[in-house]
């Protein structure tokens, strides 16, 4: 037995220098490329640091499985480059091209304060410094691990929506099936104990993106055809959604069972919902293994022979090339401007005639965050319904203060049950607005919003985002939104006559608290 024992130890010895051998003389082969990247990191640290920062904030909190992925990513790349054959290694120009076009692409999303679209250009600029400074063989093995970088930008949130729909319905549906009494408005279901809501946080995007990060990196170490890998992810995708159906659906019946008095009620259940994750995730890891075992037998690729390199001489000015374009964003971000924040307008005055001010609806109440200016205020006619008004006015570029931030809602806790552009009068013009048919608890309510961006008319929010380009150009910063709503019945044909006939004679002085033009009392 001991003598067993030695020989495996020896072994796991021998094991371990070849590895270390094998690590020096690759690093003594390309010292050079490899410096060439470190200098590229530390002027992409610099001239990306305004989207590292951003990305970073999300990794703290909501996207602390980041911390999980840049190891796995780094894993992945070693395997990947130890598989496929790569004949040279050397720099590109078609790369580096590619890398200037890339951080044009961020620079605009700097320039416009486009957060997202910051974040998602990150990992664009890292593929694009690799091919421009090491290849596009290389490049070409390095599309999945960077690729994989993709699970640390929370792009993934644009599906929050869509899972708490789902999330929704699907718990409803157990619910019926069940014993309990339940009545569901919106996201709240409440029964007889009391009141859960299914927030967006509840949505279980967390469980699905863990799901795919453990499933993909499976999938492209150990299995080698296309239709397994896909099985496998999607067979993750729908175990992970059906874990977050049982565990609100499970803590709504233990709040039910135990008056809402249940630690996992009072307290936390977030160590619950992650033990759910866990039983949810062993089918998934067993499939996993099964379809492993039936992969075929002919081993992966490996590359035998290192492969061939530039000269020191072209490493050496291709990394300063790209070093240098990578610390260039830093050059053109000038910080957050500090607009003259104007007196802020908690009402609009109306200029007289037969509508006259109105209290406030506090059922439709739109959150938009740290406004230089926002004004409310309610109008009201004879024989007509009350016009509820809503403006805030956002100035130059600040981090925590944007007009299209996904933080801010129009509508918080209203159901969208119908949306569509719809075209409305102001004077001798006509704007293009976005017109919802909302619903909450019974009530429902239309609603007409557009925003103004430089001088700019839009009802989308995308146009909004874009217009901010040519604004940008003409050296403005400023947009504002405008929400108009009123309740309505049926078809909401009340409302919009009213709202139609507000916007006819008012609709121009509206406009003009949205772009500044009203004095400091807010009087249009």
């Amino acid at each position: 037995m001991r003598l067993v024992k030695a020989v495996m130890a020896a072994e796991r010895a021998n094991a371990l220098s070849r590895f270390f051998r094998r690590v020096v003389a690759h690093l003594s082969s390309y010292w050079v490329a490899w410096l060439a990247l470190a200098v590229t990191a530390v002027a992409m640290a610099v001239g990306l640091e305004t989207g590292f920062e951003r990305l970073y904030e999300r990794w703290r909190f909501s996207y602390n499985h980041s911390f999980l992925v840049f190891p796995m990513a780094a894993w992945l790349a070693w395997v990947m480059l130890s598989r496929v054959p790569v004949t040279r290694v050397a720099p590109s120009v078609v790369g580096i091209v590619g890398l200037a076009l890339s951080l044009g692409i961020y620079a605009l999303f700097e320039a416009l304060d486009f957060t997202l679209g910051m974040q998602m250009a990150v990992p664009l600029v890292v593929f694009a410094a690799v091919a421009g400074l090491l290849g596009l063989s290389v490049a070409a093995v390095m599309m999945v691990p960077v690729g994989f970088l993709y699970f640390t930008v929370p792009v993934w949130d644009l599906s929050t929506g869509i899972l708490q729909d789902i999330s929704t319905a699907m718990v409803s549906a157990l619910l019926r099936l069940s014993d309990v009494t339940a009545h569901i408005d919106l996201y709240y279901i409440t029964i007889p104990s009391g009141t859960f809501e299914i927030e967006k946080g509840c949505a279980g995007l967390q469980y699905v993106i863990v799901g795919l990060i453990l499933t993909v990196f499976y999938a492209m170490v150990w299995l080698q055809r296309w239709r397994t890998r896909i099985l496998l992810v999607a067979v993750a995708v729908v175990f992970t959604m059906i874990a977050n159906w049982i565990r609100i659906y499970t803590l709504i019946l233990i709040g039910h069972w135990s008056q809402m008095q249940h630690y996992l009620i009072q307290v936390s259940h977030d160590e619950y919902g992650w033990l759910v994750f866990i039983v949810a995730m062993a089918p998934v890891l067993w499939l996993a293994r099964r379809l492993e075992t039936r992969e075929p037998e002919t081993a992966m690729p490996r590359a035998e022979n290192p492969p061939a390199r530039a000269s020191v001489k072209a490493f050496v000015v291709a990394g300063g090339v790209v070093a240098a374009l990578t610390a260039a964003p830093a050059l053109t971000d000038a910080g957050p401007e500090a607009p003259p924040t104007p007196r802020d307008i908690s009402a609009i005055t109306a200029p007289g005639g037969e509508w006259h001010e109105s209290a406030a609806t506090p059922a439709w109440s739109p959150q938009f965050h740290a406004p230089h200016m926002q004004a409310r205020s309610a109008f009201r006619a004879p024989g007509e319904n009350q016009v509820d008004v809503y403006i805030a006015r956002y100035l130059g570029k600040q981090p925590d203060s944007k007009l299209l931030a996904s933080r801010n809602e129009l509508a918080p806790n209203w159901r969208t049950l119908r949306s569509e552009m719809h075209e409305i009068g102001i004077g001798n013009d006509r704007r293009a607005v976005r017109a919802m048919h909302l619903e909450s608890r019974g009530d429902q309510r239309l609603l007409w919003s557009w925003y103004v961006i430089g001088g700019y008319s839009t009802g989308e929010a995308v146009r909004a985002k874009m217009l901010e380009i040519p604004a940008l150009l003409g050296g403005r910063r400023d947009g504002a939104v405008i929400a108009v709503s009123a309740a309505c019945e049926g078809d909401c044909d009340n409302a919009k006559r009213s709202m139609t006939g507000f916007f006819e004679t008012h609709g121009q002085q509206i406009e003009a608290v949205a772009r500044g033009a009203a004095d400091s009392d807010g009087r249009i």
